[in-house]
């Protein structure tokens, strides 16, 4: 008995070649959703610092370029120790952020 691709069908073949792009796909969105809870955790770490630097009575404002964030960030970095607060949302936001941004390039299709 010759097997011809032609003529015969493969359903296992099939459901084989199925059930992997349905495993990639899966894959792709798991990737999808751990970038967008790593970029929440950046986004919580930067509105925390922000907030604090509120409370101190820093200009915060709502529309704000990056230079006066990275101003806000540098000016809680050196603050936090004399308020008894935690370098710790520095640290994690830009390691969230590259996380993110790395896991949101592997879920790419």
């Amino acid at each position: 008995m010759v097997c011809s691709p032609a003529n015969d069908e493969d359903p296992i073949g099939e459901y084989i070649v199925r059930m992997v792009q349905a495993l990639f796909a899966a894959i792709e969105i798991h990737f999808f959703a751990v970038a967008m809870l790593f970029g929440a955790l950046a986004s919580i770490c930067a509105f925390f610092v922000l907030y604090r630097m509120r409370s101190l009575g820093f200009f915060v404002g709502i529309f704000r370029w990056p230079g006066r964030d990275f101003q806000l960030y540098s000016g809680y970095w050196k603050i936090a120790p004399k308020q008894g607060w935690s370098r710790l949302p520095i640290l994690i936001m830009p390691v969230a952020f590259v996380i993110g941004v790395i896991f949101l390039f592997l879920s790419r299709p």
